[in-house]
């Protein structure tokens, strides 16, 4: 038996003048980029636009931790408030709906007929 341990790392870029956020999950380990959140930024609410994660880490728990590190990231950069996008997948919805029951400051909306999530940015800084 083989056993391999792959760390992760998350970054996050702020393009003002276009004002758009661009999140990076590198894998560490094997010096490679293997998902990115974008989305877009008015005033101090940023909405996801697209997401993606490679297809052989999916399954594992990752986009959940990719997801938190990014919100918190965006928060630490003047972010209020960090939305989902409207249109969402299975696997996303499923990274959302476990956000929601880890955390308080997130609340599950209907706008017309696309369901999105909301995470406030919290009095304390529990996410």
């Amino acid at each position: 038996m083989i056993k391999c341990e792959l760390s992760f790392d998350v970054s996050l870029n702020i393009d003002n003048h276009n004002a758009m956020f661009i999140s990076t999950l590198h894998n560490v380990t094997l010096h490679k980029k293997c998902g990115e959140i974008k989305g877009d930024i008015n005033k101090n609410v940023y909405t996801v636009s697209n997401s993606e994660i490679d297809e052989n880490l999916r399954g594992l728990g990752l986009g959940y931790k990719f997801y938190v590190l990014t919100i918190k990231r965006c928060f630490e950069y003047g972010c209020t408030e960090f939305r989902s996008s409207h249109m969402l997948n299975d696997m996303s919805t499923g990274v959302w709906e476990k956000i929601l029951s880890n955390y308080y400051n997130v609340v599950r909306v209907k706008e017309n007929a696309d369901k999105r999530y909301k995470i406030s940015k919290p009095n304390k800084m529990i996410l």
